[in-house]
């Protein structure tokens, strides 16, 4: 009996395997073959078509279903039948609410999303030549804030999602590639990327729990798929130039401003050599006046540079496995003398289906990154900066003599030539990442899967800087040398199960609960030394030097402990449920309070699929309508390790008669806090999803308002405790926004479609406490010295606001600061500290005089943030322009007012130049040059409003048709392009660009010609 069953049992599988058959076929849209389109059938068979649009698939019998799916077309289905060959052409749909779209732990069709979660549009993304991924989201979505950290090649962005949170913690959000949380994507190449996810909202940030309080940023890579062999090659070259939005003052400017210091306003042409040269005060620079000689010191040391990029995939594979390979290399010549990035990365994507329960895969990229850092990067005081030097320097300090070598020094009193420095000045930074991921899945129940991920993340970095003997600072030490090495690693393991059920056409449901545990570690090794044998072996030969700094050494490191459950309703295919909770530890809070705990629960509604709305919706041509409402609390442990505990300084001790070395501990300023906790981010957000024609007019409108509360703040303590503070929960901050998202196909015809995107985003952020500490008349105190004041913006600006120069002596007297401010009595002229051509200010509070509760809040932050970008395309030319603008924006500008940056219009440093005041009275916007001193109120003149509206990107390229000699070539796709980035800028703040700061790395404008390449 029991042979019997055997041998029935082999013959069953026979027959089965036996009845398998293959069916092929081509996919193809209006245009042509259509690759990776996924072919897939109701007994999980699945493959994707080739270039050629080819698949062939294998199914069980007859009944088999295929269904035909690619993101921007509508899904087919067809029944195999007694069919061998199935040609499909599919349709261009608009209709984007079955595109499945990445939620964290998981992913959800777009319909069901119950969360503020926005998606990318990757080509435009990637119309940007940069290695920088943040900069590539500016403007791609409402409610996201890029601003630049350093234009410096291989420099990075600042990203805001929804405002600042945080006074002392991150506001930076969290990261996750390929479902793995990272520190940054500064490292990951662009052309790796499929798509970018944003989650904008705590009930869809809240699954990762205290890291998202900031915002979530979800990265998936590309991967290979079943089918024909795919190759992809990109090549780019770009030149950058300087971008700037003021003048330096030439020779004669700078001359004539030192002639107004000393009260003389006469053309230089009718003045006497012996007046000039008193004005001068340089023998060396006037001889250069006389013989008419001048330099722009912005052109000697910032100057065009070019950049290159090349980028390699190969991605393929069969229905068990699936690898996707790819390498960058990007080159970038620093626009400043001696500054340079040079980076070479790779990735492997591997899947492997070892049977049909059991599936794992890889994902591993290595970076290894060069930088190089201009002169003065390492240096603190403003007289070390290269860019100050350029600023400042007067145009008759030349920096080559006359047989055209680089000067020691450009003026008579022996002032450093920067060049000189520059030639003499090293500063390299070599970094290392190494990043794995491997992750196993298993179908255990039907429905029921559980997946092992796990992460190993470590950056190695390495920097060197050297100063010669020969240089500005390294000649009074004989050199001077550094080296710092910093090691970061990090591991992650997750266990992750998933549970999804169809209970009946009307109900269906899916279930995840994570565990996961987190360590992160920092080391560091710093060292300097002076009095170098020899400047032949740079910092290299630091083991030779003869005089050595302390050596430090760090190490930092935190560990979280998390659970996550969450769960998933759909009720009549109309009405989304999502309800979870998150639970942290945290190694880096007080003993008492490493616990948090993170709940959200959110809700949609599709109302556009009620019967009695669908009646009437084809008359008002609506074809999506969707409402969202969500609450949810997230968390931030985003502050250094051992802040929570008591700690010790190091002091310094010579003991004794005979001077002997020791070290002493000492208790820190600050006093342990054992009950320090999260900061906890509560949102409540309300979002509309819209479509009209068809989702030919699409978008969505969110309001959103956050409260940010246990604000990690350091309260002042009494003296009597013998400490000076002690970190505590205590302040709270509030962001309220609205955000608008509006994409729209004008016109869609064979061959012409124009499609335009429109992003509009408003944040007003609040601090509505600091540390809890009141007046005498109970209103919470403001902390100036931090520059935090209740009922403003976290960043903000107190000073005295503006109001013109004088005039005349009469306005001086009928002024404000015509009386003494104490006693409120009118000054005699004698004892006026105003004169005529200096700066009138506004008296804020009208009671008649001018003191410091004159000065005015000024908010820093944008009262609302634009984009609009447009395609056109025509047969295979495409033309892309992308608009973006920031208004209501506040900065403070140095070379407005800084003695050290030029803009005080005192001593005798070039600035820029500005329309100051001379006696005929047309000069308003800075006050009477001052040879002894600056303006009592030069300040004033700082506050620049640096709003502005770009023209970000022009893009235009060609497709070349396919043809004879391209079928000869095997090669699918060539595309070319030339594009200008950054070229148009409208502000009146006048700097390096409206997002710099005055005297850092100049940001370029661009111009960029490339090609793809498929295969």
């Amino acid at each position: 009996m029991m042979k019997n069953n055997y041998l029935y049992f082999i013959l069953l599988a026979f027959s089965m395997s036996f009845g398998q058959k293959s069916v092929s076929g081509i996919v193809s849209d209006a245009k042509g073959p259509l690759a990776g389109v996924n072919v897939s059938t109701n007994s999980k068979s699945n493959a994707v078509s080739g270039l050629d649009g080819s698949y062939t698939i294998k199914v069980k019998d007859e009944n088999t279903t295929l269904t035909f799916s690619m993101l921007g077309y509508a899904t087919q289905k067809v029944k195999v039948g007694n069919q061998t060959t199935i040609n499909i052409t599919l349709v261009e749909s608009k209709n984007e609410l079955d595109e499945v779209v990445v939620v964290g732990y998981g992913s959800q069709r777009k319909k069901d999303v119950t969360g503020a979660v926005s998606s990318v549009n990757m080509k435009e993304m990637m119309t940007v030549p940069t290695t920088n991924v943040n900069e590539m989201l500016r403007g791609r979505v409402a409610g996201v804030n890029v601003t630049v950290n350093s234009s410096r090649p291989g420099g990075s962005s600042e990203i805001l999602i929804r405002g600042q949170r945080s006074l002392s913690g991150s506001n930076s959000p969290l990261y996750v590639v390929d479902g793995s949380p990272v520190s940054d994507i500064n490292d990951l190449n662009a052309n790796d990327i499929k798509s970018v996810e944003v989650l904008k909202d705590a009930s869809s940030q809240a699954i990762y729990g205290a890291r998202a309080s900031a915002g979530v940023i979800l990265v998936t890579t590309k991967r290979g798929a079943a089918g024909k062999l795919q190759v992809d090659f990109s090549a780019s070259t770009s030149v950058q130039r300087l971008k700037q939005n003021f003048d330096l003052m030439n020779g004669e400017e700078w001359t004539q401003k030192l002639l107004a210091q000393r009260g003389v306003f006469t053309p230089l042409s009718q003045l006497d050599n012996n007046t000039i040269s008193n004005a001068i005060g340089d023998t060396q620079l006037f001889n250069n006046y006389l013989a008419g000689k001048s330099v722009n010191w912005l052109s000697e040391l910032i100057r065009p540079a070019t950049q290159q990029t090349y980028n390699l995939s190969i991605r393929g594979g069969n229905e068990s496995t699936k690898v996707g390979f790819s390498t960058n290399y990007f080159k970038q010549l620093g626009m400043v003398l001696n500054s340079g990035y040079e980076r070479i990365s790779a990735r492997l994507n591997l899947d492997q289906r070892i049977n049909s329960k059991i599936k794992m895969g890889t994902n591993v990229s290595y970076t290894f990154a060069i930088t190089n850092q201009e002169d003065g990067k390492n240096n603190s005081t403003p007289s070390n900066d290269m860019f100050q030097k350029a600023i400042t320097y007067s145009p008759f300090s030349l920096p080559y003599d006359d047989d055209g070598n680089v000067s020691r020094y450009v003026t008579s009193d022996l002032k450093y030539n920067p060049i000189w420095n520059s030639n003499n000045y090293f500063n390299e930074i070599k970094a290392h990442r190494f990043l794995v991921n491997f992750f196993t899945e298993f179908d255990l129940l039907k429905g029921l899967k559980y997946r092992f991920n796990s992460k190993f993340d470590s950056r190695h970095e390495s920097q060197k800087s050297y100063q010669t003997s020969l240089h500005q600072y390294g000649a009074p030490t004989n050199g001077w040398g550094e080296i710092n090495y910093t090691d970061d690693w990090e591991w992650l393991v997750e266990n992750i199960f998933t549970y999804e059920k169809t209970i009946n056409e009307n109900n269906r449901f899916d279930a995840t609960f994570v565990q996961s545990a987190n360590k992160l570690q920092t080391d560091s090794y710093t060292q300097n030394a002076t009095q170098f044998l020899s400047d032949y072996f740079g910092v290299d030969g630091i083991s030779n030097a003869s005089t050595f700094s302390k050596p430090r050494y760090n190490i930092s490191q935190r560990q979280i402990l998390s659970f996550m459950g969450r769960l998933r309703y759909t009720f009549m295919e109309r009405y989304s449920f999502s309800l979870s909770v998150r639970r942290d530890g945290s190694s880096v809070f007080g003993q008492e309070s490493k616990w948090g705990s993170f709940p959200s629960v959110s809700m949609a509604w599709r109302i556009n699929d009620e019967p009695l709305v669908k009646k009437y919706l084809p008359k008002l041509h609506i074809s999506n309508l969707k409402l969202r409402l969500s609450y949810g609390v997230v968390g931030n442990q985003g502050i250094g390790p051992f802040q929570s505990v008591p700690l010790l300084n190091e002091y310094d001790m010579l003991f004794g008669d005979s001077n002997t070395y020791s070290v002493g501990l000492m208790s820190g300023n600050s006093l342990a806090n054992p009950f320090l906790k999260w900061e906890q981010t509560t949102s409540k957000n309300l979002g509309i999803d819209f479509g009209f024609f068809d989702n030919r007019i699409s978008g969505s409108f969110e309001y959103y308002d956050t409260r940010t509360t246990d604000l990690l703040v350091y309260k002042k303590l009494p003296a009597v405790t013998g400490y000076s503070n002690q970190l505590t929960n205590i302040g709270e901050v509030q962001n309220e926004g609205i955000e608008l998202q509006l994409s729209a196909d004008l016109i869609k015809t064979k061959s012409f479609y124009w499609g335009v995107n429109v992003t509009y985003s408003r944040n007003r952020n609040i601090i509505l406490q600091i540390d809890g500490q009141r007046d005498a008349n109970g209103n919470l105190l403001d902390q100036p010295n931090n520059g935090w004041y209740i009922g403003h913006s976290i960043d903000a600006y107190r000073e005295y606001d503006f109001a013109g120069i004088f005039n005349n002596i009469e306005e001086v007297r009928n002024s404000p600061q015509g009386k003494d401010p104490a006693t409120g009595v009118v000054l005699t002229d004698s004892q006026l500290q105003a004169k005529v051509g200096s700066i009138r200010v506004n008296d804020v509070n009208n009671d008649g005089v001018i003191t410091t509760a004159d000065k005015k809040i000024f908010d820093a932050t944008p009262k609302w943030i634009g984009s609009l970008s447009t395609t056109f395309k025509y047969k295979g030319f495409d033309l892309f322009l992308d608009f973006y603008t920031v208004q209501g924006v506040i900065k403070r500008n140095t070379y407005l007012y800084d003695d050290n940056y030029g803009g005080s219009n005192f001593g005798s440093a070039n600035g820029i130049k500005v329309d100051y005041w001379t006696p005929d009275g047309k000069g308003q916007e800075a006050p009477l040059p001052n040879i002894s001193s600056s303006d009592t109120y030069i300040k004033s003149l700082g506050l620049q409003d640096a709003s502005y509206f770009r023209l970000r990107t022009i893009s235009l390229g060609y497709t070349v048709p396919k043809g004879k000699w391209i079928d000869a070539l095997s090669i699918s796709r060539l595309n070319v392009y030339v594009s200008l980035t950054n070229y148009f800028t409208w502000t009146n703040y006048k700097s390096f660009g409206p997002e710099t700061s005055p005297s850092s790395y100049p940001e370029a404008k661009i111009m960029n010609v490339g090609m793809n390449l498929s295969f």
